[in-house]
């Protein structure tokens, strides 16, 4: 599922395909895809959460995560100690700014959560508060974006889960307000993820997002989504049935299946992340694996394809991850299949070029960013201009380029990159996609091997 390629956020499955029009003699090379490796990418799948408030990042921690494959952190920042001041103290300012210089130095993006009440029983913060600290934070924010995997809504209610809100912001007014605000906040390539779909439908209304509206920069095209409750149970938390009344139950089967195929279509050119849990925590061996059918395995990776989910929170509810740790779908656990379809996995098949070029000749090759390199040396960059958020699940994509060939003879080495499009993490190789390719990773540079070049008279 593409999720992230070039600094632009994409959330559905594709293959890659490494495909170049041939000239009269030709290389190609055919790509072992690895179809059960388990690697760290940017922006997409399992996720952990750290509380700043608490302490500041721990490198140390960090690198731990990352060797569980983890790149996302929820970041979620407690100022129930500032709900009744509209300045945020400058400790806490510093403290954010410096937990973003230790995310850079390890490979992570965050994905903030602010918020006031950290339980139900506590009070949030009156709407002109929210506006003054988004307001203050807008300018860090604006600086360390590239950094934003997304960001959650917050700011309302328990937990910032837009519920409960006890200054009324859960209001239609206010709520526009916060969500306009928050949009305002972060940089322009950035989703803010909404709790309700009910609410991404207040702005542009009720129809999913098409390819054509999907990036137009309105304020619906910056909406993402976050399901809080999943796969819970019959409603996912009033993820579903969306006109309910107090008094009724259960939803009505043919209501969340028409609500779930409208989350299934916008969420093709939208990000959608969730946090497992269940109204059913059945356990009755005691082990800590939690066994109602309503989140079985297969219902978890059915509903979780159907939905584009992007990110998966891997800490709560631990009786549900225990049990997709334990159960076996077609010859793996369902966990490292969760692992392995989370946001994208992007997977060269072919790749071809001449056999043999003349210094300086002009020839075609592929790919949005092919790199030659002569032993540990660049010789040249090279990009292709596509919108990878357009691809499809499942769709293979032929892209060519022209290039020119090095002017010195040799033996060259020809690389697929996917940077960060950020300036300052384009150099940085954690923040560059792997293909899930055999043999092709050099970790130490962020580049795919595809084969050699020769160059000669």
């Amino acid at each position: 599922k593409p999720d992230r390629a070039g600094g632009r956020l994409e959330w559905r499955a594709a293959m890659l395909a490494v495909l170049a029009a041939l000239a009269s003699v030709s290389v190609v090379q055919t790509h072992a895809p690895d179809p059960i490796g388990r690697f760290p990418n940017p922006e997409r799948g399992w996720y952990m959460a750290r509380y700043p408030v608490g302490g500041p990042l721990d490198p140390a921690d960090l690198a731990a995560l990352r060797s569980r494959n983890i790149t996302v952190l929820s970041y979620r920042v407690d100022l129930s100690a500032h709900r009744d001041s509209q300045a945020l103290p400058d400790d806490l300012m510093a403290r954010i700014r410096g937990d973003f210089r230790t995310a850079r130095e390890a490979g992570f993006k965050l994905m903030p959560t602010l918020f006031y009440a950290p339980d139900e029983r506590s009070p949030d913060a009156p709407l002109e508060t929210v506006l003054a600290h988004i307001r203050q934070l807008r300018p860090m924010w604006q600086e360390e974006g590239d950094l934003l995997a997304a960001q959650e809504v917050g700011f309302i209610g328990a937990w910032g889960e837009e519920h409960t809100s006890t200054n009324g912001l859960t209001e239609d007014a206010p709520y526009e307000r916060i969500i306009r605000a928050s949009v305002w906040m972060m940089p322009k390539d950035r989703y803010l993820l909404v709790r309700y779909p009910p609410n991404v439908m207040r702005f542009g209304g009720p129809a999913p997002r098409t390819r054509k509206n999907a990036f137009d920069g309105s304020i619906r095209s910056r909406l993402g989504h976050r399901n809080m409750f999943f796969p819970g149970d019959h409603w996912n938390g009033r993820t579903y049935w969306w006109d309910w009344q107090p008094g009724q139950w259960p939803p009505p089967e043919d209501v969340v299946a028409r609500e779930m195929a409208w989350l299934a279509e916008d969420t093709r050119f939208a990000p959608n992340m969730f946090e497992p849990d269940t109204a059913d925590r059945s356990d009755p061996d005691g082990d800590g694996i939690f066994d109602g059918d309503w989140y079985s395995s297969e219902r978890v990776l059915r509903e979780s394809e159907q939905l584009h989910m992007s990110l998966g929170h891997i800490e709560y509810n631990k009786g549900m991850i225990r049990r997709w740790q334990r159960d076996r779908v077609d010859g793996d656990t369902a966990f490292h299949h969760l692992d392995r379809r989370l946001g994208y996995r992007l997977t060269a098949r072919t790749s071809a070029w001449p056999s043999r070029v003349r210094p300086g000749a002009r020839f075609r090759l592929t790919l949005a960013q092919i790199v030659l390199r002569n032993g540990s040396r660049v010789v040249s960059r090279t990009s292709v201009s596509t919108d990878i958020r357009t691809w499809g699940a499942g769709e293979t994509q032929r892209l060519t380029v022209q290039m020119t060939a090095p002017r010195t003879a040799g033996d060259y080495e020809v690389r697929l990159a996917l940077p960060d499009a950020s300036p300052r993490l384009a150099g940085r190789p954690k923040f560059s996609i792997r293909l899930a390719n055999l043999d092709m990773w050099d970790e130490a540079t962020g580049e795919n091997r595809l084969g050699a070049l020769l160059v000669a008279r």
